[in-house]
């Protein structure tokens, strides 16, 4: 498949990513939630990651300078999803948001370490200027860094979201769309960890397509999450009946609730 059709994938990520963004954002600024506002720090992130992209596939003599842009960035977009969910599944309760952020910082340090000794060692930001092992080194380092962190909030996202789903999978005063939710997360969270996971595979083909294949399921399934149409919610809901309308819990109801000291 040519390197064009590439990018404009990753152009059309970007596109996408900072729509949803901005939505995601207005959707929080209604319903005055912190913690949906984070999921629109996040895409925008994710946007502005696949932009970076881009601009290496129309100038590849930035390819280190980019490249660390890309992983800061790719970093920044997982430490603003482990905000959200500490905000939205642990205030009120013990988190592990500082062990995470640990991780983190130490991921980013290392990461930084590689990428300045790469330029360093032959000093050119450009790939066919560098020296082939410190590139080799650095891209690896990278790439274990990426997966690990992709796949560490992922997993801590899919634990979050089955421990809350468990928690109110026998309510019958919450709706079945909200549950409905919680298995949407969880089935994201495995499709962004087996995205990362295709970090380590060398470029195929086959790659690329699985790739495109998760990007795309893990959108819809994002966007359905955080901007519902009514008609998903209407059929979620079909079966829902609580006798006491007063003790009905809406979603923005229990993130609130999640999101109270």
């Amino acid at each position: 498949m040519p390197v064009g059709f590439a990018t404009i994938l990753k152009f059309g990520i970007f596109i996408i990513a900072v729509v949803v963004a901005i939505l995601v954002f207005i959707r929080g600024k209604k319903t005055e939630l912190k913690a949906i506002s984070l999921v629109g720090v996040t895409f925008l992130l994710i946007g502005l990651n696949a932009l970076t992209a881009v601009s290496v596939d129309f100038d590849p003599t930035i390819f280190s300078s980019s490249k660390t842009l890309y992983n800061l960035l790719a970093l920044s977009s997982v430490f603003f999803y482990g905000l959200f969910v500490h905000y939205a599944f642990y205030v009120g309760r013990k988190s592990p948001i500082k062990v995470f952020l640990l991780i983190l910082a130490i991921c980013l340090i290392v990461m930084l370490i590689f990428s300045i000794s790469a330029i360093v060692i032959t000093g050119s930001f450009a790939p066919q200027n560098q020296d082939l092992s410190a590139s080799h080194i650095n891209h690896t380092f990278s790439v274990l860094i990426m997966v690990g962190s992709n796949c560490l909030i992922s997993g801590w996202r899919f634990n979050a979201s089955l421990d809350s789903y468990y928690e109110i999978k026998d309510n019958i005063n919450v709706e079945d769309w909200i549950k409905l939710k919680y298995k949407l997360i969880m089935l994201s969270s495995v499709f962004l960890i087996c995205l990362a996971a295709l970090q380590i595979i060398d470029y195929s083909m086959i790659k690329l397509l699985m790739v495109m294949a998760l990007v795309f399921l893990a959108f819809v399934l994002e966007t359905l999450i955080w901007l519902p149409p009514n008609r998903l919610k209407k059929w979620a809901n079909r079966n829902y009946d609580v006798t006491d309308e007063s003790a009905d819990m809406s979603e923005e109801e229990i993130l609130a609730q999640m999101e109270e000291d």
